[in-house]
């Protein structure tokens, strides 16, 4: 998995959806999630991507599937929907 963060956020999920190897992409705030096939393969394209594109890296990561990654995956939830909802649950109880 990779987490990318961008100095644009325009129409780049669609975009970076389309690059070979790319499993998945989730958006979380400015930054993306990226599920790959291969990491050492998918850092050199998504460079290239946002080279081409005019679009500059402000970070970029590789991570570990987290937990809750996992939990997604094996279930198949959505992870933005279950990332909005986390978030309606902690301002409704900040609220209260």
């Amino acid at each position: 998995m990779i987490e990318v963060v961008f100095d644009i956020e325009e129409n780049v999920r669609s975009r970076l959806e389309s690059l070979r190897g790319v499993i998945a992409v989730s958006e979380y705030a400015n930054k993306f999630k990226i599920t790959v096939e291969s990491v050492s393969d998918a850092i050199p394209s998504i460079a290239d991507f946002a080279r081409l594109n005019s679009i500059r890296i402000v970070s970029i990561n590789t991570v570990k599937p987290s937990l809750e990654d996992a939990f997604v995956k094996l279930t198949g939830l959505n992870l933005d929907i279950m990332h909005r909802e986390k978030e309606g649950k902690s301002k409704s109880a900040s609220v209260g």
